[in-house]
């Protein structure tokens, strides 16, 4: 279970994860229309969730897509464009490679 702020967050993972992740755990995206959103209803989505066995990570990779593409990306489009491209081993961005090792934790590949 992915928690995000925005679409363009979830369009950039649905291009990164599939070469991230064993077979078998199926992301799935909560998305929330901005930060006070999700701070605001974040609460009763982790409390109402039932389903075992599920992880969840918070993530906002926005930043480092700006970052990333010197501010030249839009939202979705960009966001989807660019997942497939981004390395899962040689990244120069520090907080892009915690990101990837904490799901590499969760999902006990490291």
């Amino acid at each position: 279970m992915i928690f995000l702020e925005e679409p363009s967050a979830r369009e950039m993972l649905k291009g990164l994860l599939p070469r991230l992740l064993p077979e078998g755990p199926i992301p799935r995206y909560v998305v929330f229309e901005g930060k006070q959103d999700l701070e605001k209803g974040l609460p009763g989505k982790l409390r109402g969730w039932k389903a075992p066995d599920t992880l969840f990570v918070l993530a906002n990779p926005v930043q480092e897509l700006q970052r990333l593409t010197g501010n030249r990306y839009r939202k979705v489009s960009g966001s989807r464009d660019i997942g497939p491209h981004l390395s899962l081993v040689s990244n120069a961005s520090q907080s892009f490679s915690v990101f990837l090792s904490g799901i590499r934790n969760m999902l006990g590949l490291e």
